[in-house]
Parts: structure tokens; C-alpha cells; sequence
């Protein structure tokens, strides 16, 4: 078994390729599918006030964090 992998430019020309491929015997054609795309705002809002109520600053989360003593 082989594998190739074809850069196209266009959509008309890979959808001409993608016809001829299904069309050979033994060719199986695995076409990625881009990702679902997040909604970047709505990520962060959903993060806002995860600290609220705790008794912690931004210098002990750093050392937390990245285990070493914060630059000041």
C-alpha cells in the first residue's frame, strides 16, 4: 500500500481529480475535513470569574505554574 499526498490549487481541478480517483479500483480517497472553528470570545467569557472567591494572587498561580520562584 502507498500513500500519496497532491497539493491542488483550485477547487474545480480537485473536484475533476477526486471523480477520476473514485472511478480506479483499489484507490480509497481520505479527504480532510477542516476543524471546527471555536469561538474565541465565547471560550474566554466562559473562563471569566473562575477565581472569583478564592484567596490567591498572580505571583503564587506563577510559581504554581511554572514551579519557580516569579521575576520582580
Amino acid at each position: 500500500m502507498e500513500t500519496l499526498k497532491i497539493t491542488i490549487d483550485d477547487e474545480q481541478t480537485k473536484e475533476l481529480v477526486v471523480r477520476l480517483l473514485h472511478q480506479i479500483k483499489g484507490v480509497t480517497i481520505n479527504e480532510k475535513k477542516p476543524a471546527p472553528t471555536r469561538d474565541t470570545v465565547a471560550a474566554l467569557k466562559e473562563l471569566s470569574g473562575i477565581w472569583a472567591g478564592r484567596d490567591v494572587t498572580l505571583a503564587e498561580l506563577r510559581k504554581k505554574a511554572w514551579r519557580r520562584e516569579p521575576r520582580i
